[in-house]
């Protein structure tokens, strides 16, 4: 079964600890995430014990935000102990220019590492594509699929300990469901679970 994304995140980190990375999102995304109350970092907060959030520069993008709980990526050093339940890369990883410097910092800290990021296969960017229109954030460096993330992640010291999928489900999200069910790999996202080695 394939997962809404912010309430499989949401059921994961109730009650614990999380290093959320990524809090103040993307800027073409956040305010209409907001709007929906979709904003990830508001939900953590919602139901997680604890919620530490770090964001890249500049500061701006977390002042705007109000993230009186978050900080800068260069102050990461700083967080008070390095123990968290959860360490959460939602949207993150596909962003990055050198992804491998990330997950190598984060070794720092102890914690079960969820990475959520679009899927390079999704249904969706085939049929748009298509239509000659490519589905792709401004802000984007490259794609994933289970292998080659996983391949990443064990290049830099971790393995990987579960597998999910997530898509957006619309009207018709059973419909959906159906088709996902028997075609996982064309799903909008996947989610990866890793621990250190």
């Amino acid at each position: 079964m394939t997962h809404n994304r912010n309430k499989y995140l949401e059921e994961l980190v109730k009650d614990k600890t999380v290093l959320h990375c990524g809090a103040s999102e993307g800027s073409d995304t956040r305010a209409m995430n907001r709007q929906k109350n979709n904003w990830l970092h508001s939900r953590l907060k919602a139901v997680a014990k604890k919620v530490v959030g770090v964001d890249i520069d500049p500061i701006e993008d977390i002042k705007y935000c109000n993230l009186s709980d978050a900080m800068s990526c260069s102050d990461i050093m700083y967080v008070a102990g390095n123990k968290f339940d959860y360490i959460i890369l939602g949207e993150v990883i596909e962003h990055l220019t050198n992804p491998g410097i990330v997950l190598g910092n984060l070794k720092m800290f102890e914690g079960e590492l969820v990475i959520t990021t679009p899927n390079v296969f999704s249904i969706r960017k085939f049929v748009s594509a298509l239509f000659g229109k490519e589905v792709v954030s401004k802000t984007h460096t490259c794609y994933y699929s289970f292998k080659t993330l996983n391949y990443l992640l064990n290049q830099y010291g971790y393995k990987v300990t579960r597998q999910e999928t997530y898509s957006y489900l619309g009207k018709f999200g059973f419909i959906q469901q159906i088709f996902y069910k028997l075609f996982p790999l064309l799903t909008d996202g996947i989610i990866i679970h890793a621990k250190r080695i």
